[in-house]
């Protein structure tokens, strides 16, 4: 037979089943000829095992039954065609030609959807950014929703962080910019906190329309989620000269929660525009930092570059509180979140949040709530 006329040519025969396994596993043929009773592997074992095997490829069972059974064992195992013995060359002639029509549609589709998939992976950022917008804006039903995290590979592991980051508009390099290389600086910002994860972190950034440059990440590979943040705020102002305020927060509650989480930390950075840039700074230093148990106003005076009287003025001015009822609240917050998981121990978390003594810890935490830590924990469990 002229094999050529089909544009194939025979690569390998075999006298049983697991001789020929081993030839397709070696050779990766596009046309597995199988003849159902062979020793050792028949052929349905044989096809179903090549079924995990080949991607591109065809198979044609011969067989001397002609038993329906057989026949549709052959089409659950997705064979191509079935021959019953003898075989004639007109019959084997026009199997071969469909066989050689159907491997070319099938590689002019892989070639096709290997193409779309490239356009969509260079699209994923402007698709991201357009769905998180009419998902922020209500324009999507909850099915859409799955579906578009699906999708776009947003569909991410339970534990789930987001960081936003704002340009505080505090940069040196200002002085030497136009306006077209200040539009630039939320995307110089991106590439810095991009680069500050770790590498195996399939993060998803964007910029937003306010100018805040939004991370969203799961939480499994990044075991310094706490301290990420200091890190982008530090390179930021090594490389920019920019100062930055950043806001961070777990979802709890899976992807699904993002749009209100998301507004919740615009409302934290836009909300507080009376304040200066200096305390939005001192307040950004506190709560990426609260666990810092040798935090104090004096540290935090001297982060912002400001003396400890100034700031201490501003946080009662502008935010009705002191430096330290502030801190306290950020830490009394912190520890709100651990509670809710009751393997932790209430000595675990006083220490997480900052604090040398479970006793100090206790006290401060009753200041704010009415009841003990313990109470309090008790509470959440009836």
């Amino acid at each position: 037979m002229n094999w050529h006329q089909y544009d194939m040519e025979v690569v390998g025969e075999a006298g049983n089943g697991r001789e020929a396994l081993e030839i397709v596993e070696e050779l990766q043929p596009n046309v597995v000829l199988v003849d159902i009773c062979m020793p050792i592997m028949d052929g349905f074992q044989l096809i179903e095992k090549l079924n995990g095997i080949l991607d591109n490829w065809l198979a044609i069972v011969i067989s001397t039954y002609e038993e329906f059974s057989y026949a549709y064992r052959a089409v659950k195992l997705k064979a191509f065609d079935y021959l019953v013995k003898p075989v004639n060359k007109e019959q084997l002639h026009e199997i071969l030609y469909k066989a050689k029509e159907e491997l070319q549609k099938n590689e002019s589709l892989n070639k096709q959807y290997a193409l779309l998939k490239t356009h969509l992976e260079k699209s994923l950022p402007i698709l991201r950014k357009k769905f998180i917008d009419d998902w922020i804006k209500g324009r999507l039903a909850e099915q859409e929703i799955r579906e578009n995290l699906y999708y776009l590979k947003m569909a991410f592991p339970e534990h789930v962080g987001v960081l936003a980051i704002k340009n505080t508009g505090m940069c040196i390099r200002n002085m030497f910019m136009g306006d077209w290389a200040n539009n630039l600086i939320p995307y110089a910002i991106q590439k810095i906190a991009l680069d500050a994860l770790p590498k195996n972190n399939k993060c998803i950034s964007f910029v937003d329309d306010n100018g805040c440059v939004i991370l969203i990440m799961p939480l499994n590979k990044m075991p310094n989620w706490l301290y990420i943040a200091k890190k982008i705020e530090k390179n930021v102002e090594q490389d920019l000269r920019c100062k930055v305020i950043i806001a961070q927060r777990r979802m709890d509650e899976g992807i699904l929660s993002f749009p209100d989480v998301y507004r919740e930390i615009m409302r934290e950075l836009f909300e507080e525009r009376e304040c200066s840039p200096m305390l939005l700074l001192a307040k950004s230093y506190i709560d990426q930092n609260y666990f810092d148990k040798s935090l104090s106003l004096e540290k935090v005076a001297s982060e912002v570059q400001a003396s400890c009287s100034y700031l201490a003025k501003h946080f009662r001015k502008q935010l009705g509180v002191t430096f330290n009822q502030y801190l306290t609240r950020v830490r009394i917050n912190e520890a709100l979140r651990l509670m809710r998981d009751h393997t932790v121990k209430i000595y675990d978390i006083s220490q997480a949040v900052g604090y040398n003594s479970q006793y100090y810890f206790s006290k401060k935490f009753k200041s704010i709530m009415g009841v003990s830590p313990k109470k309090y924990r008790d509470g959440i469990t009836q």
